[in-house]
């Protein structure tokens, strides 16, 4: 009982490690985490600044119409392909919902790039998923 277990130890050398399938540089994915990331950060970063955007800039063509005891002027439809608040809204929802999309697609690309075509696989599936749901959501 005193005795420690014997535990597998396989020893590496230099040719046994070191290079992925390809016999490129190992494969590291601080790279693929680091593009994912500020991938993300950039997408959260421009939909933050055009909802930002399209709420000071509604409210502050509304709040100067309406006075005190007057009733709020109605809601008119925008022209379209014009500019106005709503619009830089909505703009920044669509980035919201992209940004995991292109976040994907980033880390997708780094994999292959790196040489680990599993990752890779898998990311490409994920996408032709996502973009398999959104045409049918379409039709």
């Amino acid at each position: 009982m005193g005795q420690t277990p014997a535990h597998n130890h396989i020893e590496y050398t230099e040719t046994d490690c070191g290079t992925n399938r390809n016999g490129n540089a190992p494969v590291d994915d601080a790279l693929v985490y680091t593009w994912v990331g500020l991938t993300l950060r950039a997408g959260m970063a421009i939909s933050f600044v055009a909802m930002a955007g399209g709420l000071v800039w509604w409210f502050t063509t509304h709040l100067h119409h309406a006075g005190a005891g007057t009733a709020p002027a109605p809601v008119q439809a925008p022209t379209p392909g014009a500019w106005n608040p709503l619009a830089l809204l909505n703009l920044g929802l669509i980035a919201l919902l992209a940004t995991p999309v292109v976040a994907l697609a980033a880390g997708t690309i780094a994999y292959a790039l790196e040489g680990n075509r599993r990752y890779a696989i898998i990311g490409a599936l994920v996408g032709m998923i996502l973009l398999a749901g959104l045409a049918l959501s379409i039709c």
